[in-house]
Order: C-alpha cells, then structure tokens, then sequence
C-alpha cells in the first residue's frame, strides 16, 4: 500500500514517439499492487501524433481507464481506501496539461476522447498524476530497449525479480 495515499495502486504510463515505419507511437503502462504487477500494456497507438507530449497524454489517459476496474475490484474484494491512485508519467508537458483545464495551443489538435483523464478522472477525484524521473520511469520497460542495469532497476519496481542471462 501506499503510505503517500493510502491506496494500494500504483501506475506508470510511458510511451514513445514516432517509431520507425508508420511513426506510429507505443503505449506502455503497469499497474502496481502489494509489490507487484497485476496488469501491464504494450501496445501501438492508433494515430500518428504530432509531439511526444501528445504520445505521453494518450498513454497516460489510456492508463487511466484502467481506474474503473480498479474500482470494480476494490468493490469486489469489499475494499475501500481514503485516497485515489496515483499514475506517475515521466513527461512534465503530458502532466501539466492533465492538470490544467486551460485552452493550450500546443494541443488543441488532440482528440477529445483523451481529456477523459482529466474530467473524469482527475477532476473527479478518482486518480491523481504526477511526474516522475525518465530514469525512474518503470514502464520505460514497455515501450524502448533499456540498458542492463536500468532494465533489471525496473523489473524490481514491477516487483518482476531478476532476469538472469543465458
């Protein structure tokens, strides 16, 4: 559980930009509970998107959704919590705008459907977002190549284990 929240979810939205081919961005997001992941995506995203603040939004709005049935399962297993999860994204862009009701120029082209993260989540109360360091960004794991070290670091976050070389 979280002693910041008093909630025992934690997620990590990441994504990439513009990946070789269709420059089609990638996805990636985990959902931590009791030390380890209980769910995880790695996928494309459906459009091309003009920023890597754009690529950072969507992945952190798609990661959201999640929320709901979080929510289901906490009915389910008779849980309740004081606090909401927190999603943690490692892009300040992505995180200000989720924060920030006003109208940005920079992203007035993004679909409606991704601003769910905002009125229905955030402002709703039902999860909070906040940055964290790329370095210490777990579900980097999803979506690029990571050097050894930093590869296993995030397999410990994801409470994963070690990856042993053949």
């Amino acid at each position: 559980m979280s002693l910041r929240t008093g909630n025992p979810y934690t997620l990590y939205s990441d994504a990439t930009w513009g990946t070789e081919g269709d420059k089609k961005s990638f996805n990636g997001w985990a959902v931590i509970r009791a030390g380890g992941v209980i769910l995880w995506v790695a996928q494309r995203q459906r459009s091309t998107v003009l920023s890597f603040m754009e690529a950072e939004f969507i992945s952190a709005s798609e990661a959201s959704k999640e929320v709901a049935w979080l929510e289901k399962l906490n009915t389910d297993l008779k849980e309740e919590f004081p606090h909401p999860p927190t999603l943690y994204t490692d892009n300040m862009g992505a995180v200000e705008l989720i924060h920030d009701n006003k109208f940005h120029k920079k992203a007035k082209h993004i679909d409606i459907r991704f601003n769910y993260i905002r009125s229905d989540m955030v402002e709703a109360g039902r999860l909070l977002v906040e940055h964290i360091p790329g370095v210490d960004q777990p579900a980097d794991i999803l979506t690029k190549q990571l050097p050894t070290e930093r590869f296993q670091k995030h397999l410990r976050t994801l409470g994963i284990g070690e990856f042993h070389q053949i």
